[in-house]
């Protein structure tokens, strides 16, 4: 649900605004706008901004070098720290380049051999020329080992390595490309390169020893972003009577109202609280239980809802954990899901253990849903029609055999899969007439209860018609109310004619949409089929290609048990994240009538680490 938001306004002398701002920020549960792109406008915002971006990105950086039991802290503060490891990034990219340098240059000369510079400089003195080629084997003639003195060096892919020698001081006029020897040998490329590598090695080291004092980073940043709300909220400031007065728009929590009174009455400020209006953009803070809570995040991947209508987070989030499962579809994986999770929880940190709470959810979901599709690790375990037959005909069923006389086919599995559309579908369209009702009142809302009376009613006449009952009556009344809600009173401000046409374009819409929306459910079933398809295709794999060797197989067949699911299992799980992601944002929030673009609350206080 969406927290009730009250609009405070105040105003405040010039001359006490920074104080006051500083008092309120210690209050901590206002949240006030800033206009838009303010630090464009603005040098020194824009400097603190990219100081801000730049702390973020360099404990990031420092976050991917861990301690490996180094136990030595740097005594810095965090501001010393980051710009001591921004000088070492600097230094340790020179270093990282000039290595690569020589190990191009290592693997040019590496054909030649380590050879002596000084004595080819000695040669040279002595009116010896000596001069590197390279060409391919099949432009390399043997006459060039008597007119130019050629002697072959190496032939490596194909490649041949030569020198020639003369004495007159020329170069010899040879089809192939000459090599420019490095004035350092192999020898000298290899020291170099150790004492590189040394200074790299200490510069990752200070890396690691940093991992061990990055919440000083983190304190520097909070500084950083605290002082950059701080100045940006003063840069959007209004004044007012010749700029002696501020006027500042905030937004506070109802349940924070009377706090924030008390604490603005000991103030020397004039202030209003009132409700918003509808023209006002409120911040969003959410607030639902334990189970809902855990899937705000992929509600926000979309969108905040917007202020005034149903937050649809607790309606989703059931939905989502039986896509999930569906789509995954195996209970083996859903189990390895539920204690992967449940286990890293233990030492998992504040942030981590709400994923780690989710996951489990969606562990529990592909179990039960991989129970009733019968697949466990890739294996069937939906009966043939013969043990089906023979289930059936025991007088006495265990609770196992009864789970599995009753899992679902693919056939089933298909229909399942759109019945559990068509169910949020239309569970979305009632929200859609809640929704309508609290923002606009009950004339917004009655097409969508039209299309309602449609729906249930048309399936009440097609059982009626089923059970050899008469239906006319009910099937004219149901036709009649829907088409009088849908093209004549779908909106009682507006004249007959104009809601008719308006009805007309309305079920287009709906009855070309609807369809389609329903279709797209189709996707939990092929992504469930795929899934079980590879886990058995890996399964077949691993005893197939494992062979009959004692110990050998065993080991081999469990390599490929383990990279097959291990790689299903990643591909599958990314498909079933995705995919439900898709229904709930496309399907389910066009027909619950979704506005969104709501902003996330986000109260002016101190940050803390």
């Amino acid at each position: 649900m969406i927290v009730e938001m009250k609009k405070l306004t105040t105003l405040i002398f010039y001359r006490d605004y920074h104080e006051f701002l500083e008092k309120l920020r210690d209050l901590g549960v206002v949240h006030i706008f800033t206009k838009k792109n303010i630090h464009l406008d603005n040098e020194d915002l824009l400097i603190k901004m990219n100081l801000l971006k730049s702390y973020k990105e360099t404990i990031k950086f420092v976050n991917r070098y861990p301690s490996d039991g180094i136990e030595a802290k740097i005594d810095h503060d965090g501001k010393a720290l980051y710009e001591n490891i921004q000088k070492y990034r600097n230094k340790l990219e020179k270093l990282e380049s000039s290595i690569a340098i020589l190990n191009k240059d290592r693997s040019s000369l590496l054909p030649w051999g380590d050879f002596s510079r000084e004595i080819v400089d000695k040669l040279s003195k002595a009116g010896a020329r000596i001069d590197f080629f390279i060409c391919t084997s099949s432009k390399f003639k043997d006459v060039w080992k008597e007119k130019f003195n050629a002697m072959e060096i190496a032939n490596i892919g194909g490649q041949i390595y030569f020198i020639t020698v003369s004495y007159d001081n020329t170069i010899p006029e040879i089809d192939a490309e000459p090599f420019d020897m490095p004035d350092l040998t192999l020898a000298d490329l290899d020291y170099k390169k150790d004492q590189l590598v040394k200074e790299k090695d200490l510069i990752i080291r200070y890396f690691k020893m940093a991992n061990l004092s990055v919440a000083s980073i983190e304190e520097a940043k909070n500084l950083a972003q605290q002082e950059f709300e701080f100045d940006s909220i003063c840069q959007s400031s209004n004044y007012a009577l010749d700029d002696k007065l501020i006027v500042l728009e905030a937004w506070l929590p109802v349940n924070t109202e009377d706090a924030v009174k008390v604490w603005l009455n000991d103030k020397d400020v004039y202030f209003t609280i009132e409700k918003p209006t509808i023209e006002d953009n409120v911040p969003i803070k959410l607030k639902n239980n334990r189970f809902a809570k855990l899937f705000e995040f992929i509600g926000e991947l979309y969108s905040m809802p917007k202020y005034g209508e149903i937050d649809l987070t607790p309606f989703f989030a059931p939905f989502f954990v039986l896509f999930f499962g569906l789509c995954l579809g195996d209970a083996g994986y859903g189990l390895l899901i539920f204690l992967g999770a449940t286990l890293y929880k233990f030492k998992a940190n504040k942030k981590t253990k709400p994923i780690m709470s989710l996951l489990q959810f969606l562990g529990i979901g592909t179990v039960v849903m991989g129970t009733l599709v019968g697949t466990f690790f890739g294996i069937n375990l939906i009966p043939k029609e013969a043990q089906m037959i023979a289930l059936e005909n025991q007088q006495s069923v265990t609770w196992i055999e009864f789970i599995r006389m009753n899992m679902l086919d693919s056939g089933k599995v298909f229909n399942f899969s759109l019945i559990l559309g068509a169910i949020q579908v239309v569970f979305g369209m009632f929200i859609k007439v809640a929704n309508q009702v609290k923002q606009y009142g009950w004339g917004a809302a009655i097409s969508t209860i039209g299309w309602l009376v449609l729906v249930f009613g048309g399936g009440a006449v097609y059982f009626m018609k089923e059970s050899g009952m008469e239906y006319k009556i009910a099937q004219f009344a149901v036709l009649s109310l829907s088409g009088l809600l849908i093209l004549v009173l779908n909106n009682p401000k507006r004249n007959i004619f104009m809601n008719f046409g308006v009805g007309l374009w309305d079920v287009y819409n709906m009855m070309s949409g609807l369809l389609g929306d329903i279709l797209s459910y189709i996707r939990l079933f092929a992504l469930g089929i795929s899934s079980s398809v590879l886990g058995l295709v890996f399964n077949d794999i691993a005893v197939n290609m494992s062979g009959d060797i004692p110990v050998v197989s065993q080991v081999l067949m469990a390599i490929i048990l383990i990279f097959g699911h291990g790689v299903n299992i990643f591909m599958a799980g990314l498909g079933s994240f995705v995919h439900p992601m898709r229904l709930t944002f496309v399907e389910f929030y066009k027909n619950a009538g979704f506005s969104g673009g709501g902003k996330k609350y986000s109260p002016f206080k101190r940050v803390n680490s």
